[in-house]
């Protein structure tokens, strides 16, 4: 028999587990001994092809679980979703209470200029104002229940006081006034006693216990009311002479200059105002 590779021997068909194969050898050997070799040893020399794998087995039954494993540490956060639909509006609440006041805002440009008024009385008056007005009409009312304001609508000289309204005597300057005057009283007829009354009035007001009552000359007589008063004044207020009579036929009466001599003109009334 050739010698031949392991590989290449016969498969045996039969024998039992842990049987021994023996392999001669037909070299001479001067001992005359036959050596035995385990299988095991044979088949270690050299290994043959894998034969295919088995059908699986059934599968255990499940062993007990395991005890929890620690928590693992949080992921990161993921994008944020996308916004929801707005809610419908909710009912209005009540007022609140009215905050403070804020800071005054800056002051706005200025208007135009106006047009320029009427030229009024000078001002300072530094040495002392004064007046001096005279009537060169007669004067008679028509009412014995009327109070009247005498005029005197003529202005001869002054310096911070002028006449307004023929009867209104009006200063510039606040000061103490000294306000002076005479009317020449005539009675145009009656028989009986005619009174007049005279007293002052300072910006439409009567002042008190200024009033005299003078008794006129009856049937065509004339007499003469003349005095003063002294009024503490601002500057614009103006003194008015008022007067009442008992009989329309009672008034003030202007006579032109005479001759022979000659005689200047007799106003019906004089008024003089001096500051003082």
């Amino acid at each position: 028999m050739p010698n031949l590779p392991i590989s290449q021997l016969p498969l045996a068909s039969s024998g039992y587990s842990n049987s021994w194969m023996v392999i001669v050898n037909y070299n001479e050997d001067p001992s005359g001994v036959t050596y035995k070799i385990p299988f095991s040893g044979v088949t270690s020399s050299g290994s043959g092809t894998s034969g295919s794998s088995g059908s699986s087995g059934t599968s255990g039954t499940s062993g007990s679980s395991g005890t929890n494993g620690t928590s693992g540490s949080s992921g990161s956060s993921g994008t944020s979703g996308t916004s929801g639909s707005s809610g419908s509006s909710g009912t209005s609440g009540t007022s609140g209470s009215s905050g403070s006041s804020g800071t005054s805002g800056t002051s706005g440009s200025s208007g135009s200029s106006g047009t320029s008024g009427t030229s009024g009385i000078s001002l300072p008056f530094t040495s002392g104002a004064w007046g001096s007005f005279i009537s060169t009409e007669s004067q008679y009312i028509t009412s014995t229940t009327t109070a009247y304001s005498m005029s005197a609508s003529t202005q001869t000289s002054g310096n911070g006081v002028i006449v307004s309204a023929d009867t209104r005597f009006v200063v510039a300057s606040a000061g103490t006034y000294n306000l002076q005057f005479s009317c020449q009283i005539e009675s145009t007829g009656g028989g009986s006693a005619q009174t007049m009354d005279i007293w002052l009035a300072v910006n439409g007001n009567n002042v008190d216990n200024s009033n005299t009552q003078v008794v006129g000359n009856s049937n065509n007589g004339r007499s003469v009311a003349a005095w003063n008063f002294v009024e503490p004044l601002n500057a614009g207020d103006y003194m008015e002479l008022k007067f009442r009579v008992s009989d329309i036929r009672l008034g003030f009466a202007y006579d032109v200059a005479q001759i022979n001599p000659t005689r200047p003109a007799i106003p019906s009334v004089i008024v003089t105002v001096t500051q003082v």
